[in-house]
């Protein structure tokens, strides 16, 4: 009697391998621009909650985030990408932006991130 063989053909085992190392490589070029995105996060929260910030004027907060910006590395980040507005609730800080990741010759990956915060 035969046994039957139970497994991946070779065949198999390369497709699954190319989605596994794809997977993997866009995965390399996506979790920088998070990282990113959480230190811009982190910077805009700072700045928020320091004692003051809402009385502070616009170019002093921009000065304040440039500084925090070039100590987490952050370079996707331009200072027309962030608006600050006085509004009923207070000062509120807006940064909207895009980032693109060369994948592969000429096909880009884009991500557009977005957050505000209003300053205490």
């Amino acid at each position: 009697m035969y046994k039957r063989q139970d497994g991946v053909t070779l065949l198999g085992f390369i497709i699954i391998l190319i989605f596994v190392v794809g997977a993997a490589y866009i995965g390399m070029k996506l979790v920088p621009m998070y990282m990113e995105y959480y230190s811009i996060k982190r910077a805009f929260d700072t700045v928020a909650e320091e004692p003051g910030s809402s009385r502070k004027s616009p170019s002093y907060i921009r000065n304040r985030l440039d500084k925090l910006f070039n100590s987490s590395y952050v370079s996707s980040v331009k200072r027309g990408d962030i608006k600050i507005s006085r509004s009923k609730k207070g000062v509120k800080m807006k940064v909207k932006y895009e980032n693109r990741a060369n994948v592969v010759a000429n096909l880009d990956m884009v991500t557009r991130f977005q957050y505000e915060v209003i300053l205490k």
